[in-house]
């Protein structure tokens, strides 16, 4: 049970590490565009 919940932890925080780049992606595209007010 214990090992379970390590694994999907596991597999979120990959998830994540490869998901913040992309987001940080999103926000540079998005700040040099017309969004850049907000």
């Amino acid at each position: 049970m214990k090992t379970a919940n390590k694994l999907s932890s596991d597999r979120l925080n990959v998830g994540q590490s490869l998901y913040i780049p992309e987001k940080s992606k999103v926000v540079a595209k998005t700040s040099t565009g017309p969004a850049s007010t907000v």
